[in-house]
């Protein structure tokens, strides 16, 4: 009965994922797809195998949503490009009675001030165009090895005059053989619809992703490997302008090796010490879509990560390198606030 639960469980997700979207194209709400943590960055940016006690892993991967999160706060802060801010916060709490985890959170992206022009080009004043979506997630275990998570988001695009909203789902499954130090996940993101679509414009598909990752923690050594493997629902992830290819002469990779290669994103991480963790990742997409030609292009779809983990609060910092060497900058804490209101220590 358990195991056709469970297998039921896993078809149903497959089944919802793969119909509710069509597979390619441009989608709607573009923000959803970047990572909302340091510790998410620094593992190249998808990442559902790794359990630690981040409760931002569980934003993008509900089933790593635990009992040890309980009153925890995160808060997040990422340095986008031209004056580009992005704010994520998320709270969680476990429900004895049901032995069920609850979450809240939030993503605000703020674009900053735009001059608003007519079509002459007659400045008519300043609009702050901005995105968020608030979510609601509700995770749990079954059996000794299986956890799973569900999260259902309300999405808001304010573009001035043009505006749009939408709602989205999330269901996370996670498999972990804790004395063997592997651990196996499955997503699907943004299954959903628009509810209001911009002036104009006709209804958009939201950025579905399907992905999935292994990851095996040595158990003689302080390091921890990863594995994932995004976008599983679309082979083909190049894109690929043939006017600009002649202009530059640009021949882009389109064999086998270069199109697996796409879909992976490796990382390693160190625990260096009780308190202290360094992560390292590679996002081999994001390198083939920033690279420029004829160019050095260093570190780009690389990310650095250095974690602190104190008993009273977990600070994160991330760096990954984009074009000539450039990059952004994404910093992050993690708060037991029940330690400061006086409530049980976990």
């Amino acid at each position: 009965m358990r195991k056709t639960f469970l297998i039921g469980v896993v078809l149903g997700c497959f089944s919802g994922g793969l119909g509710a979207q069509t597979l390619g194209g441009q989608s709607v709400f573009g923000f959803l797809r970047e990572s909302n943590g340091p510790q998410l960055s620094a593992l190249g940016g998808v990442n559902l195998t790794n359990d630690q006690s981040d409760l931002s892993l569980a934003f993008m991967q509900p089933a790593l949503l635990r009992d040890s999160m309980s009153g925890h706060m995160a808060a997040n802060f990422n340095s986008l490009y031209a004056g580009i801010d992005e704010y994520n916060w998320m709270l969680a709490y476990h429900h004895q009675p049901s032995n069920l985890n609850f979450a809240l959170g939030a993503t605000y992206v703020d674009y900053g001030t735009i001059t608003q022009t007519d079509a002459s080009g007659n400045v008519l004043g300043d609009f702050r165009p901005h995105e968020y979506v608030v979510q609601g997630t509700v995770a749990g275990k079954y059996l000794e090895r299986w956890y799973y998570g569900f999260t259902f988001k309300y999405i808001g695009s304010d573009l001035g005059i043009y505006r749009s909203d939408g709602i989205a789902a999330d269901v996370g499954l996670n498999y972990k053989i804790a004395d063997k130090g592997w651990q196996f996940g499955l997503t699907l993101l943004n299954m959903g619809t628009q509810l209001r679509t911009y002036e104009g414009a006709g209804k958009e598909e939201l950025p579905f992703d399907m992905q999935v990752g292994v990851s095996k923690r040595l158990l003689k050594a302080p390091f921890q490997f990863s594995l994932t493997y995004d976008h599983v629902h679309e082979w083909n992830l190049g894109y690929s302008d043939s006017a600009f290819n002649a202009a530059t002469g640009v021949t882009p990779k389109t064999g086998f090796t270069q199109q697996l290669l796409q879909h992976l994103i490796f990382a390693v991480q160190l625990y260096a010490t009780k308190y202290i963790e360094v992560t390292v990742g590679y996002n081999d997409l994001l390198r083939q879509q920033l690279s420029l030609n004829n160019s050095s292009n260093g570190l780009t779809g690389v990310s650095f990560g250095v974690g602190l983990l104190l008993p009273n609060f977990s600070f994160r910092y991330t760096r990954v390198g984009y074009q000539s060497n450039t990059g952004n900058n994404q910093i992050g804490i993690d708060l037991p606030l029940e330690r400061y209101l006086g409530g049980r220590k976990r």
